[in-house]
């Protein structure tokens, strides 16, 4: 796994460095180390890996952690198991993903780079423009990059990624940055809704949950687009530290099981 980390041949994620970290406290502390869902954890089916391109396929990145911590904590509300029930769960924050759990897997998602723009990653884009852009000769292979991530979506559409700019833009009648958000809203909920064919119509509710699901302006926006589809359940912030200390505490009780690469 530090392998993989060190040589770059997993895509570059801060929560890559939990590996590293864990790896040098159990060392020192004489026990055994363990990540719990990665962003790259991949639970998909075969026929959700394939593309249209055979040297491309596709995977998962999603935000696991903190996306099946608030499903079980959802199933738990409502006095069910995570593994008897189906949930459409998205992630906003830095990166926006949006994730198909099926009885206790997830089955399918959109990465950050698929799906909506987020507040500094561009999300889909059309991909004939995205190929010339690239070979313009305008930008380097690191600026490209960086409009994908980090100088994508609305700090390229609005100059900030700062929700408390924004929101007073919007409140002072910005009509750009209304239209902006109106856009991101939407993106949001065609995700959600591009992700409900992988649960064949079986869904028990919507969960958005991240950073952003503070912001109402942003989360009563996608429940106009998608209140139809079943219940919108919103539950703002992240569970990720609890839920890495639950995980390992099921690993510890033997409730789960380890997998070793």
């Amino acid at each position: 796994m530090l392998n993989l980390i060190f040589e770059e041949k997993i895509p570059q994620h801060a929560s890559n460095l939990g590996a590293v970290l864990a790896n040098d406290i159990a060392k020192a502390a004489g026990v055994n180390a363990y990540i719990y869902d990665a962003v790259s954890a991949c639970e998909f089916p075969p026929v959700a890996k394939i593309t249209g391109m055979k040297e491309i396929e596709r995977r998962s990145f999603y935000h696991v952690l903190n996306c099946r911590a608030v499903a079980m904590r959802y199933a738990q509300s409502i006095g069910r198991k995570y593994e008897d029930i189906n949930l459409l769960v998205t992630h906003l924050g830095g990166g926006i993903t949006v994730g198909a759990h099926c009885e206790g897997k997830i089955i399918d998602s959109l990465a950050d780079d698929n799906g909506p723009f987020a507040p500094e990653r561009a999300g889909s884009v059309p991909l004939l423009d995205l190929i010339e852009m690239c070979y313009s000769g305008k930008y380097t292979k690191k600026e490209m990059m960086g409009k994908v991530r980090g100088k994508g979506g609305l700090r390229s559409l609005l100059g900030t990624s700062d929700g408390r700019e924004i929101m007073k833009l919007i409140e002072s009648g910005d009509e750009n940055a209304i239209l902006v958000m109106e856009a991101q809203a939407y993106q949001i909920a065609k995700g959600i809704a591009l992700m409900s064919p992988a649960l064949r119509g079986e869904c028990d509710a919507v969960i958005i949950t991240g950073g952003l699901a503070f912001n109402t302006f942003l989360v009563e926006d996608v429940k106009k687009y998608i209140g139809w589809l079943c219940e919108i359940v919103v539950m703002p912030g992240e569970y990720e530290m609890e839920a890495l200390a639950s995980g390992g505490l099921r690993i510890l009780r033997n409730e789960e099981t380890v997998n070793e690469l």
